[in-house]
């Protein structure tokens, strides 16, 4: 799989395992005449024809920092929206949080702000408002480190996902 592609199906009728472009906590980018939200044709996809869904992992920050006007109040809702969605139609779900990059003044990314919607997502995870999503977090902030492909800022080597793999309940 990889992140170019709309859809990645890889498995057998055993375990499916599909890669959703979401790339922000809420956006308008994939529209149908049903639903105006991202958010919304996923939940409906996932929900459609009885599938099983037992984990969703997820993952969405990087790309809400290129709104410009967005606070960290708006984000955390967002975020905590979109959960609450991806609880109803699916078994476990675990957020995956923001990576380190390589900072560059001309990109919105900059690891202050990438550490503080870490911090204010892993505040909502455990916070007694979230207690019925049941969520678990990821924190790869540190685990990122060093990680990214040469040239790259938001791209990793093949280590960091292996990685990332054994940490995620699949399987179990």
């Amino acid at each position: 799989c990889n992140a170019k592609q709309s859809l990645c199906r890889t498995g057998s009728s055993v375990q499916l395992i599909e890669f959703l472009p979401v790339y922000f906590a809420r956006s308008v980018e994939i529209q149908t005449s049903t639903f105006v939200t991202t958010q919304d044709n996923v939940i409906d996809y996932l929900a459609s024809d009885g599938r099983v869904n037992d984990v969703c992992v997820v993952s969405a920050g990087w790309h809400d920092m290129k709104i410009v006007h967005l606070s960290d109040k708006q984000y955390v809702q967002n975020v905590r929206d979109h959960l609450q969605m991806l609880a109803s139609v699916c078994g476990r779900v675990v957020w995956v949080g923001l990576m380190r990059t390589v900072e560059n003044n001309e990109f919105p990314q900059q690891n202050w702000r990438l550490a503080r919607f870490n911090r204010l997502i892993l505040q909502l995870l455990n916070s007694q408002d979230s207690a019925d999503l049941n969520i678990a977090g990821i924190d790869v902030y540190n685990m990122t480190n060093g990680m990214l492909l040469p040239g790259d800022r938001g791209h990793f080597q093949q280590d960091y996902y292996r990685a990332l793999a054994k940490l995620l309940p699949i399987g179990q």
